[in-house]
Order: structure tokens, then sequence, then C-alpha cells
């Protein structure tokens, strides 16, 4: 057949609306690629290459290129009266290609929309089993002549490959082929679903300047109370094609499956909900565009704390600040549905319809034709089950922070005064929502007092109560002393409700736990007996949303000459309400099947084996709530599996979809499934919710399809509880799980911190149960990216074997069979070697060269080279568009011995993060930046400071660096250790072999100046100057007891009169003096030391400050030593002894140092940008009072640094603090910093 492939490159028509005319453009620049120019994006080309030709013919086939205007043919569209807004429209290729019509493309070669078009038309096309091959790719750079064909293919098969490893990676576990590949289109179908979403209200409601007025009525049609909206964002779609639109309780559901391969994408959709642009200014979340106003399950909260756990699970890592700042804006959300939906105030909850469409008897949107109110058994079920989760996030934020408790304690009353209304309502006549004789729960029309009637329509209504329930771990109420004074307090003083209340708190269950629960275990059991009967609710392919009970035995009532009726329907609808596409009384629906898979799951963890039940009902098969859930996901993933008959249940017998070789691997994700066949249903490419497919098959398919006994132990429920806690387990000691470190929020929130934080290990115990897992619950803290090719095999290989380790730890943890192999050591305590609250990381040493490790592998993965010089100084540099040296922010990771966490690592990690923005933003600066960690600035352990940073500068030679032995009583040499841990890098450590462009270092003030007067950036303008030495006393070493004060030469004690003499001349001098080492021989009680090294620190903003000082100290000093009285330091009491001797020696010479003004003005403009007409108070000039590397890079390139606050000015210490979003906005200024300096470089200004 003659085949026409045609790829696309167009631009969206946005200068049609009028805001903005400059339209971009696409040109043809050689024969085989065009160039496209935006005026944000800049230049991208269009490369192409000739194809090879079919049928046995040897000439290949070139592309022409078209072009024509991304502008609508009003004439073809309205009548030729119409006028068209530009010469070429876009139909112009079909017209040209199809209808051969002449002038349809622009000749000029150019437009707002491009095509190459490949024929393969010669003769008779394409012959049967041949296929075409085209090859063009989009890149910044052009490459000559056309696309290398090879390296294009290689390329394509790596990431073939690639992809295959990453997808099995997500389930390493082994199951059915056929699963994994459900499992994988399943979750490339949620990136596939992905969708830029733009509505601007007030846009859309006056209209575009370039456009026609909108109907007048417009504003007020719908949505009219959403004027606030403002959406301009990438969102995951139900479906892009048939539901090209968001709903709140689809999108939360998504994040489930999206947490598995981007949790950075999934929280941001969860927190993009509640942000001021998106969430109503009353707290309620839009539920979709034809309503934003209408209501949608609450699962929020749900989705948040599951994608927070999952994360923490599979990447180990803990996004405290995501979790916390969507809950505080959940808050909101909350008192809105208690205040909008608790119309009467007794915790009885109407909501709508809910999402769940036509399932009830009437539109539960519109008033009842019956007139009064509709309690609704679901909405105060979600109600409650949102009250759960609300507490489960403020329990888990009350281990971090205690003030969370209260809140937690709010939440667990209202969830009580919930079920008690659900249960029980006072009044003789009153009748709950539970009904005894039915064993169910129904919704009531409310005619106000007592006066209820239920309405016994047996449907998911009467099982979403069953959502809300929440085991309690004793150990963590134990650990939370206030949240259980308030609790016990509220059992105490309200025990009338406790003691008709089903969540009772006096029954511990499995491991000493406690359930929260809307239902106790007598009606549990009833609800379950309806649930698991396969007559009722339970079908081959899950539980139906409506019992096939009412097949037979439809539900109906007359109201004012009108019949409502509900009866079994198992697929499309029969009823006209919501436009008759509603399906809720009969179809199996997955993100609702899931939910009840969790509850059931969080039963049997306070149950355990002490309760089961049959299943399916009949059967005479006894299982525990664990299997149960475990079973009714094996029977949703039979809807999609292939049976032993070779037929999948949602093909609905169809031959070519079950048999064709070309179909029957390839799935369709229908948005519900028929009650009785399992037939797919309703939109078909819904991977939204349907996606969660993944997750079960993740959690559940390694015994899927395999004989039901004997079963997997409650393999089901070690996935959901997935926290990491302690956990007791049987003849073995509980184990503390190793530390977490925080996620990126940065990227997932905006304008937050990244930096690594490291929580002590603790025992603390979970407050939602999990299920007996491995003793192994660590994991590698590190994120988990594989696949960054730097082109070194070696590298790769070391990348994957890291990934391999997390994945078989991960493995271990879930199914106890993997053994861990030998990989990577655990990066979280690598990172941290955590002092009590602060840090001890000394150069060179193993948590030192862990932390190096670490700065490489991560900065390999963001695309750069990783370069170590002769002093292990690392340079991390990201090429540019043009060659030169690069632009680099950096400081250093080493510590003082009882550190802080913020002293240099926040430089070196701001400056990673700077590299992280610009590689997943996909932005390549004009010259190279990059990011160096310097080695031993410090000087705690090898004496001189800055010493690595000194050497490259030319001021300190390497010979003399590496014979530095550490300080005390060491023997290891700079050299010695650099070899040991593998940092004796091959490139000389200068700046002629390495040169810099310039040199950014953000650095906490380690001063009280910004703190006290409030400003949140230090623009540095230069570093006073310091002298560091060593100054020995000698005397002679005697007998404490036998040689009288008048005979000792002590030179402990003229040491002493020394150091307090330094104190006071650079007080006199407005200088300071310090000393921080001091040793002393031999080193005995009993004996006078005769022999003490101490060292003497001078710093002053003026150089001759700095040399007086020093002049004054040599001059006294030399007195002291003699015996004489020097500034009241004399021998008033004690009488004269023999005279000691002193010399002094030179460690370090920092002269004042004057930072390059084009860098200061960098730094200024950047903080501009950030604060804007704020700058001034928020920002400082300040001259830095501590040495840093930045002072020998001034001597070789423009240099500057950046300033954070320090709470209460202290550092150096263990309890060095840095607010996070002071973190944040210091990385934002230096970033801003490095690519105006960039940018100026290109201009050619610097």
């Amino acid at each position: 057949a003659k085949l026409h492939i045609i790829p696309h490159v167009w631009f969206r028509n946005t200068w049609a609306w009028g805001y903005d005319d400059t339209k971009p453009e696409s040109k043809q620049v050689s024969e085989f690629a065009c160039e496209t120019n935006h005026k944000k994006i800049g230049k991208r080309y269009f490369q192409c290459s000739p194809s090879p030709n079919v049928g046995g013919r040897t000439e290949d086939i070139h592309p022409e290129f078209l072009f024509t205007d991304n502008d609508t043919n009003f004439k073809a569209i309205w009548g030729e009266d119409q006028k068209n807004h530009t010469e070429f429209t876009k139909d112009a290729f079909h017209r040209h290609i199809v209808n051969k019509e002449k002038g349809a493309v622009n000749p000029a070669k150019s437009g707002t929309k491009s095509a190459a078009w490949y024929a393969f038309d010669q003769g008779e096309g394409v012959p049967p089993g041949e296929c075409a091959v085209v090859r063009f790719r989009l890149s910044k750079k052009l490459a000559e002549g056309y696309i290398d064909e090879e390296l294009f293919d290689d390329v394509m098969d790596q990431r073939l490959q690639e992809a295959d490893e990453f997808y099995y990676r997500i389930s390493p576990m082994p199951m059915n082929d056929d699963l994994r590949n459900i499992q994988r289109q399943a979750l490339s179908g949620m990136m596939w679903c992905k969708q830029y979403y733009h509505f601007i209200w007030d846009q859309w409601a006056n209209g575009d300047p370039g456009m026609p007025p909108p109907p007048p009525g417009r504003k007020a049609i719908r949505n009219s109370q959403w004027k606030h909206m403002h959406l301009d964002d990438i969102l995951s779609m139900p479906d892009s094609w048939e539901y090209p639109f968001f709903a709140a309780w689809d999108s939360a559901f998504h994040c489930i499956p999206l947490t598995m391969i981007d949790p950075e994408f999934a929280k941001k959709q969860l927190d993009l909900f509640t942000r001021e642009w998106y969430m109503h200014p009353n707290g309620q979340l839009p539920a979709y565009e034809w309503n934003f106003g209408d209501v949608n399950p609450p699962v929020h909260a749900w989705a948040t704390f599951r994608t927070f756990k999952m994360e923490r699970k599979m990447y180990g890592r803990e996004d405290i600040d995501f979790l916390e700042r969507v809950f505080q804006k959940l808050l909101l959300n909350f008192t809105w549905w208690v205040n909008r939906k608790d119309a009467e105030g007794k915790n009885v909850f109407e909501g709508g319809f809910l999402g769940l469409d036509n399932i009830g008897l009437f539109n539960r949107s519109d008033p009842l034709p019956t007139g009064g109110v509709l309690e609704q058994a679901d909405s105060t079920g979600w109600m409650a089950f949102y009250c759960l989760c609300m507490l489960n996030i403020s329990l888990e934020l009350a281990k971090h922070r205690r003030t969370y408790e209260d809140i937690a304690s709010k939440f667990f009353e209202h969830f009580v005064l919930i079920s008690d209304a659900m249960q029980y309502r006072a009044g003789s006549e009153a009748k709950s929502l539970w009904n005894e004789e039915d064993g169910f729960y129904y919704d009531a029309i409310s005619w106000g007092g007592p006066w209820t009637q239920q309405m016994p329509v047996r449907s998911l209504v009467g099982l979403i109560p069953m959502y809300a329930c929440l085991t309690l771990e004793p150990q963590v109420i134990n650990k939370l002393p206030q949240f259980k004074k308030r609790m016990e307090w509220f059992i105490e003083n309200k025990h009338d409700v406790f003691e008709r209340n089903i969540a009772s708190m006096k029954r511990r269950g499995k491991d000493n736990r406690l359930l929260l629960s809307l239902v106790n275990e007598e009606r549990l059991k009833k609800i379950l007996e309806r649930m698991l009967d396969e007559t009722e609710f339970l079908s081959k392919g899950g539980i139906r949303s409506l019992s096939k009970y009412h097949e037979e035995h439809p539900y109906s009532m007359d109201v004012n000459g009108q019949h409502f009726s509900v009866g079994y329907v198992p697929g499309d609808s029969d009823s006209g309400l919501f436009g008759g596409n509603s399906n809720w009384r009969g179809p199996v629906w997955i993100a609702v099947n899931f939910l009840l898979v969790e509850s059931l799951l969080r039963f049997y963890m306070f149950y355990g084996n002490t309760l089961k039940v049959e299943c399916p009902k009949g059967s005479g098969d006894e299982m525990h709530l664990g299997h149960v859930a475990e079973e009714i996901q094996h029977r949703l993933q039979h809807l999609m599996a292939r049976g032993d008959d070779g037929r999948r249940a949602i093909n609905d017998g169809n031959d070519m979809l079950d048999f064709d070789p070309h179909w029957k691997d390839y799935l369709w994700f229908y948005e519900f499934f028929d009650g009785d066949s399992g037939r797919g249903l309703g939109a078909s490419h819904q991977c939204g919710w349907t996606g969660l497919m993944a997750k079960m098959i993740h959690d559940t398919g390694v015994n899927c399809r395999l004989p039901q006994t004997p079963r997997t132990p409650t393999a089901a429920a070690s996935h959901y509880f997935d926290d990491v806690f302690t956990r007791q387990r049987r003849n073995s000691q509980t184990k503390k799980p190793d530390a977490l470190r925080r996620s990126s929020t940065s990227r997932s929130i905006g304008a937050r911190s990244d930096y690594w934080r490291s929580a002590p290990p603790s025992d603390d115990g979970d407050h939602e149960a999990e299920a007996e897992e491995g003793d192994d619950t660590r994991s590698n803290g590190r994120a988990w990216t594989i696949y960054k090719d730097d082109g070194n095999a070696e590298a790769r290989n070391k990348e994957r074997e890291s990934a391999d380790d997390h994945v078989h730890r991960y493995v271990q943890d879930q199914l106890k069979r993997l053994m861990t192999p030998n990989g990577p050591e655990q990066y979280e305590d690598e990172i941290d070697a955590p002092t009590e609250t602060g840090m001890s990381r000394l150069a060179l040493s193993d948590t030192d060269k862990q932390a190096r490790d670490w700065f490489a592998e991560t900065t390999k993965s963001l695309g750069c080279k990783v370069i170590v010089d002769a002093m292990g100084n690392q340079f991390a540099i990201r090429e540019g568009l043009k060659e030169g040296p690069p632009t680099v922010a950096g400081s250093h990771l080493d510590t003082q011995p009882t550190g802080g966490r913020y002293d240099g690592i926040l430089g070196v990690t701001a400056g990673i993060e700077m590299l992280r923005t610009l590689h997943d933003n996909d932005i390549t600066t004009t010259f190279p930046v990059g990011v160096v960690n310097w080695t031993n600035e410090e000087g705690a352990r090898f004496p001189i400071s800055m010493v690595s940073s000194g050497v490259w500068a030319g001021a300190i030679s390497l010979s003399h660096a590496h014979e530095l032995k550490e300080v005390g009583t060491g023997s290891a040499t700079m050299k010695s250790e650099l070899q040991r841990i593998g940092y004796l890098g091959d490139k000389d450590c200068s700046h002629e072999a390495m040169p810099l462009a310039a040199h950014f270092e953000l650095h906490i003030e380690q001063g009280p100046i910004l703190e006290a007067e409030n400003r949140k950036v230090g623009i540095v303008q230069g570093v006073q100057a310091y002298k560091w030495f060593t100054v020995s006393v000698r005397g002679a070493d005697c007998h404490t007891g036998t040689t009288s004060f008048s005979h000792r030469a002590d030179a402990l004690l003229a040491a002493s009169k020394m150091i307090v003499y330094s104190h006071r001349a650079a007080a006199r001098k407005g200088a300071l003096a310090s000393t921080g080492i001091l040793t002393l021989k031999p080193g005995s009680t009993n004996t006078v030391p005769g022999s003490v090294d101490f060292s003497l620190d001078i710093r002053s903003p003026e150089n001759d400050i700095v040399s007086l000082v020093e002049e004054d100290c040599k001059k006294a000093f030399a007195k002291i030593a003699a015996g004489e009285n020097i500034d009241g330091l004399g021998t008033d009491f004690i009488p004269s002894s023999k005279s000691c001797s002193v010399s002094w020696k030179l460690d370090t010479d920092s002269p004042a140092t004057k930072f390059h003004p084009e860098c200061i003005s960098c730094v200024q403009d950047a903080a501009t940008s950030i604060f804007g007409d704020k700058t001034e108070a928020l920002t400082k000039p300040m001259t830095s009072g501590a040495g840093h590397d930045s002072v020998y890079t001034n001597q070789r390139c423009p240099t500057t640094m950046i300033f954070v606050p320090s709470k209460d000015g202290v550092s150096h210490n263990p309890v060095e603090f840095t607010k996070p979003e002071d973190c944040a906005l210091g990385a934002q200024v230096l970033m801003q910093a490095v690519l105006r300096y960039d940018q100026k470089r290109a201009e050619g200004k610097v």
C-alpha cells in the first residue's frame, strides 16, 4: 500500500488571542532541517534523515518540507464569505497532499506549522511484510548534513533498553509476563494522559481581544463563583481523548500509580489542587470544569498520605514539607465540608452525588422531590474516612512537630462524634442509617426531628462506611503525651458516647493495636456477608456498585405522580440521569474497589486471624480479611489478564483483540466494567483511575493466577502498610529503621528547600499498623534515577549496581525472598554521619569519602563531568553552548569535629540543586557552569584551613599541603589519606590546569547580624583579614608535689597568661583573638607540663590591625615567658618562677579580601529579581568575619559570596541552624546570580 508519513512541528496558536502579536517562526535552513524560533524557548532544529526505500528500490526517500500557519481556515468552516486571518491555514498539508491543491502551502518555506513529507508511493508502495522507517529529531544543535542513522538507532535501542529496565525495577518481583505487560501499559498510560490544562476564568468570561466577543450570558452560565481560577499547568487527565479535563477525586487516585514512577509529579498534582488559584477561598476543592462547585468524595487527604508513604517506601525519601504544606490547606477544606454539608450540625452529611452519579433513587445533587434532606450513608462514611486520614497525617506530623498533637486530638474527637451520629439517634422514634434487619447501611430522607425514612437500596453507599477505619499503634500513642492525655480525657468524660459507639477503645487487637472504625465486628460480618455473595456484590471481576439482588427486586417510589426506580444494570446505564452517561447501578469500578481492599487490610491488621469470613459466600472457604483483600485484587486483575482460554474478560469475546498477534498484547483501560461479564465499558483509554491496576499487580501479582492454596500469607498487607517503623517480630529483637532523607520539595511544590536532613534513628512506632515484614527495613536514601550515561561503562555499571541494591532491598522488605547483593553502601548513613544534632565529617575521613562519592554520583546523574585534582578538590562541570572556563558555585562538605549541618554543606547542595534545576528544565547556559567541593576548608583535621583552594590559587605549595599531618597525635598526611580514600586526582591542582571563570559561594552567615535585623540575604563585599599561628611554649617537666612555684618552668601557666593577654590586645584594637587548640605534654596529673602548643587566631577587617595585634602579642608573650608582670598577669600572688621559651609558627595568612564588583552586581540583581521593592529591607551588604575558600579563589577569578541567616548566630556547633525557607531563598539568589554572570559573559561584558 502507498504510505505517506508526515511528522509535524508546530507552535500552539497563542498570537491569535490578541494578547501578544509576536509570532514564532519555522523556516527551512537546509535540505534536511528546518529552524524553529520562539521568543521564550529560543531556537530548535527539526532535522530529518533520508529514509531507505522499500520494495527493493535502492534510491532513498527524501523528505519534502512543507510550511503553513497554524491558523483556522474560516472559509472552509463557515463559508467563502468569511475572511481568513492568514493566507496559509492549518489544513494546508491535507489539501496539498490529498487534494493536490496548488498554493495550499507556503512557497517561501516558512510559517508557524511545518512538516516533513515522506512519500512511499512508488509503484504499489510498501509491499506486504515490509515496513517504512523515518528518522527525525528536534534538538538545540544543528548537526551537519543529516542524522547519523547508526547513532540514531543506537540511541533508540538504548532508550528502549533503559525503559525496559526501568519498568522492571518498578516491580521486580517474579510474576506472570502478561501481568507485567499490563502493569507497564498502565503506568506508561498514566504518563500518556498528562495534558497541558489552561483555564483562566477572567479570560474565559470576557473573551480574548483578538476573537469575537463571547455570548452575553457566559459569565452566568456556570462557575460564576470561581472567578479566582487561574489554571496553567500540566495535569494528569482521566482520559486525554474522552475526558480531557480534570476531576478532583480522579486526580487523587491517579497519584497512586504515578507515585510508583514519578513521585515528584504526583506530589505536585496533589499540592496544586490546594493552592489559592485552584482551591476556592472558602476551602472547597474544584470538582471538574463543568461545575467546579460540585462535590467529589473527599479523598485528597488519603491520596496525600498514601503518596507520602509510597515515596518513603519505594524511594527512601520522606517529604515532610510536602505533607505539612498540603495538610494545612486541607484543614480549610475539611472545615468547608463541615460547614456546608452538615447542614444541621448533627455530624450526618448530605453532600450531593459524590461522584457516584445515578447510584441513588433520586438525583442526589438536586432538592428531593419528597421534600426534606437526604442523609447519605456514603457522605457520612466519606467524612469519617476523611477525618481518619487527617488524624493519620496529624499523628505523622506530630512525630516531628509536637503542636500537631492538638490537631490530632481534634480529628480523633470529631471522628467519634460522626461515628456516634451515624449509629445512634436520640429519641425513641429516631432511626440511624444502619438497618439492623438487613445488616446494611442505607440513605435516609429526614424531614426534621425524629422523622426519617430509610431507602433500602443495597449499593456502594452501604459499603463506603467500611472505608472509615484506622488502627493505632500503642507505642505511637505512648510517645505523643498530649494526644494520649486528651484521648483519655475524652473517653473518661464522654463515656456514654464510647459505651454505645463501635469505635471501642477497650478492646485491643493484634499486637495490642487499637481500632477506630464506623463498623464494629458484628456489623462488619453482616456487611461482608452481602459483599462476598456472588448473587449480590461479588462478581468475577471485583465488587459491583449495586447489588445483583436488585435485578429481580428493584426498589421504587412514586412521588407526586413521578415514578422513581433503582434496578441492577450491569453495563451501560438505562437511566437518563446525568445525560444518560452515568453507570453506578451494577458495573465494577476500580477506584472504589481499591479503597475497599485497603479497608479490609486495615481491619486485618486489627483482627488478624481471629476474624474469618466465608469467601465467596456458600463456598465453604473461610478466609481472614487479608486473604479476602487479596482475593478481590486477583479478581480485578482477572478482568484484564489472559485466561486459560487465551481470552481477556474486558474484550467480551472479540477474537481480534484476544488472538490477533497485532492486538492481543495491547490493552484498553476502560472506565468501568460490566458487573456480570467483565466487559470493558465507557472511555477506553482511561489509564486514569483504572491505572490503579498497576499498584494492585505490584502488590499481589506475584501469586495471581497461581493455585489459591496455600496462599502467600498476607502478601497484600505488607504493600499497603508501607510505613517504616519499629516491628516486633516473634523470636527477634526490635530493629530501628535507618534515618530517612527529605525529598526534593523544591521541584514538587515550588520555592522550597531540598537539602539533606537525617532524623536520628528512632524506635517510635507508627500510628498505622503494618504487616509483619523482614527485619531489613533500610533503603538507600537516594533518588532512584538510573539512566544517566556519561560514556563511562564502569560508572554506568556502578549506577546499575547501586540501583540493584535498592531494588533487592525493597524486594526483601516485601517478600523476604530475594537476597541483597553487594552494592554501594547505604547513602542515608554515608552523607550524614550525625553527631547528636550536628555533623562530624572531618576531611578525608571515611564519612568524607562517602559524601564525596555521593557528590560525584549525583552530579554525574545531572549530566556533569566530574574532575578530581591532586588535592582531592571535586569539580562537577555541566557543558554550555560554548567552550570556556566554568562559572562555579560551591563550598565544602567537611565539618568541624562537632559541627553543624549547614556550614559549607549548604553551598555545595545549593550548587547541586542549581544543576538539577537546569537539568530538569532542559536549560543550557552559554558557557559551562558547575559546582566545586573544596578539600579541608575547615582545617579541623589538617592544620591549614582552605588549604586546597590555597594550593589551587598558587598561595600554598602542593608539596607542603601533601605533607601536612593531621592535628593531634595522628601520623597520617593529606597525601596518604587522599590515596587511601581514592581521591588523589591526576589533574594538577592549579588555577592554570583548572581555570574558573567566576566563583559564587553561598554560605550561612555564622554570625547574628542578619537574624537580628530580620534580613534574608547578605551580599558579601569581602572577607576580613586573619592570621593563624601555632604558639609553642617550652619549660621543664617537674613533679607537682616536690617542686615549689619558684623552681618551676610552668609552660601551661605561661601559655594561659598569653591567651588571656591576646584577648585584651585584640579588644583594644577592635579585633578578635581566639584559641581553639591547646596541646600539652606530658599530660599527667602529677606532672607540671613543660611543653604547650596552642593555636592563635587573629582577625580584623583591616590588614594593619591584624599586624598590630600580632606585634603586640609577640612582644608581650616574650615578656610573659621571661616571668615579667604584663598587663596585670604577673606574680602578685605567685612567687617568681623560672623562665620559659616561646616561638611562633605562621600557619595561615589571609589578607583582607575585596570581592569582584561584577559578581557582587550579579548577586544584587538576583536578589532584586526575587525581593522586588523589598530588596533594601531584606538584604544587607556585609563583610565576612570568617575565612572561606572564596578568599583564595578571589586571587585568581572574579568571586563573591552570599550569606543567609544563622539562628542565634551560632556556627561550628551541633545546634547550628538555618530555616529551610532561608536556605531556599539563598539557593535561588545563587542560581540567578550564576545565570546572570553567564549572560554577561555571553554579551562580552565580563
